[in-house]
């Protein structure tokens, strides 16, 4: 099933130009496809079945409209997942510090207040709980881990841009 799968997705790039990120793509498509079929064959279905779950799940190349020269690939990608783990720590660090600063910030701002009874006190407690409010919402807000779209989330972008 291998050959027909390799034959299926050739198929699917007859109309492309052979460039190197088309080769990738296609290179791309017929690793996952043969993984879903592998991991198909390993529960329990038969060949002709997990053959036709995998093409059935492939869309043709030519209505997902993809301009080709705009995907970008990584030839090194355990150096790519490394770098997206370190700038993970990092993010995860500064907001660590930033909510560090916020919390000692809310208590230099109680002991202000009672430190100094009087109208000053107050002003300064606002002040420096005002700044520590920012310092918290700074943290959660641009080191938070928002979900990226993938090429994916982008192909699936297109295709509703073109139906409409």
């Amino acid at each position: 099933m291998q050959k027909e799968l390799q034959t299926y997705v050739d198929e699917l790039f007859t109309d492309i130009s052979p460039t190197a990120k088309s080769e990738a793509v296609k290179n791309e498509l017929l690793q996952r496809m043969q993984n879903k079929y592998d991991q198909y064959v390993k529960t329990g279905m038969g060949e002709e079945t997990a053959y036709k779950k995998v093409v059935d799940s492939v869309e043709e190349i030519s209505e997902l409209d993809i301009d080709l020269n705009q995907i970008q690939f990584s030839v090194n990608h355990e150096h790519e997942r490394d770098e997206i783990y370190s700038q993970k720590e990092y993010k995860s660090q500064r907001r660590s510090v930033l909510l560090f600063l916020g919390i000692g910030l809310y208590l230099l701002a109680i002991a202000a207040a009672v430190a100094i009874p009087s109208v000053g006190g107050v002003l300064l407690m606002i002040l420096v709980a005002a700044i520590a409010t920012s310092l918290v919402v700074l943290s959660l807000t641009i080191f938070n881990d928002k979900k990226k779209p993938t090429v994916n989330d982008k192909i699936q972008e297109n295709q509703n841009n073109n139906r409409t």
